[in-house]
């Protein structure tokens, strides 16, 4: 019982943030990319916007780190196991059939191929807690508002 409150201790600060800057990012990446860099780097932007979804996985890092606490280390390696295939699985065939584009959106969202491991794993250490997964999901949508205010009185 303490595991899964000082699990969701830990993670519920970082997964605001995370997705509050995910959601800021998808909306502003533009806007960002135009501020700090000359027009020579404009096409970065939907680079930006699109990578920026990443950060929707780069959440579930703190669980990671609780296998290694426990001394569970093979839990982790499955996850970086089907990270590396879906990464090479998705990106490659995306780059050569639909181009840069698609590629990148593979990028992105190859980390979802793990979800369903982490879930498993977290339950069987009794770590999963819906109501909190749902609640942090608010920043996702608060961001992108933020993102997109700023953008449009930017504009």
């Amino acid at each position: 019982a303490r595991l899964r409150e000082v699990y969701n201790r830990m993670r519920v600060p970082g997964d605001l943030l995370l997705l509050f800057l995910a959601g800021l990012l998808f909306a502003a990446g533009q806007l960002v990319i135009d501020l700090l860099y000359d027009p020579r780097y404009a096409g970065a932007g939907d680079m930006l916007q699109i990578l920026a979804l990443s950060l929707f996985m780069t959440r579930y890092g703190v669980a990671l780190q609780v296998y290694l606490a426990l001394g569970m280390p093979r839990y982790q390696a499955i996850i970086n196991v089907v990270r590396m295939l879906s990464l090479y699985g998705l990106v490659v065939p995306l780059l050569y059939f639909a181009g840069v584009e698609a590629a990148v959106w593979g990028i992105a969202l190859h980390g979802i191929a793990t979800l369903p491991f982490v879930y498993r794993f977290n339950a069987r250490l009794g770590l999963n807690n819906w109501h909190v997964e749902l609640l942090v999901l608010g920043a996702l949508p608060l961001g992108y508002l933020c993102g997109a205010s700023v953008s449009l009185l930017m504009s």
